[in-house]
Parts: C-alpha cells; sequence; structure tokens
C-alpha cells in the first residue's frame, strides 16, 4: 500500500509562484504553417510578377527556409502560378 505523501503549504506556494512565473513558451511554425501563414504575401508578391523559386531565395536570405515547391502549393490554389521547375544539373 502507497504511503500518503503530503505536500507543506510552503512546498505548494513555492510551486505556485514558480508556475506563475513561467515565461511565454515560443511556438514556432512548421514550413507548411509557416507557408499557409504568408499565403497571402506570397499571392501578392507573384502578382507583382515574383515566380516561387526566386521568393523561396528571398526568404533563405533572410534565414527562412520556405522552399519553393511548398511556396508553389499555396499559389496554385489560384491557378494564376506557373509550375516549378528544377534546374538541371550539367
Amino acid at each position: 500500500m502507497a504511503s500518503k505523501t503530503k505536500i507543506r503549504p510552503e512546498q505548494l506556494r513555492k510551486a505556485r509562484k514558480l508556475l506563475q512565473d513561467l515565461p511565454e513558451r515560443e511556438n514556432g511554425k512548421t514550413r507548411p504553417e509557416a507557408a499557409e501563414f504568408l499565403e497571402n504575401d506570397f499571392r501578392k508578391a507573384f502578382k507583382k510578377g515574383y515566380s516561387p523559386k526566386e521568393l523561396s531565395l528571398l526568404l533563405k536570405n533572410a534565414e527562412i527556409i520556405i522552399p519553393a515547391y511548398l511556396i508553389q502549393k499555396f499559389l496554385s490554389k489560384t491557378a494564376d502560378a506557373p509550375p516549378v521547375q528544377k534546374q538541371k544539373k550539367l
């Protein structure tokens, strides 16, 4: 039979303070979630003449990795976007 361990009131106060003082947790987004979040911005950039590959490179230069195929996925919902073409290796 398990013994009933009691937690003292000062321990409970300490636990409450500890939990209340926790900082907000950083909740990053996955690449698909980030692409969905930026979908309207991708569409606007596309209308300005940027391709999914160019947008992907712009983001990569800002240390934000969202592949061109993922950007294309959100642009293709409008059927305005041309398909992403892979470069052939020489």
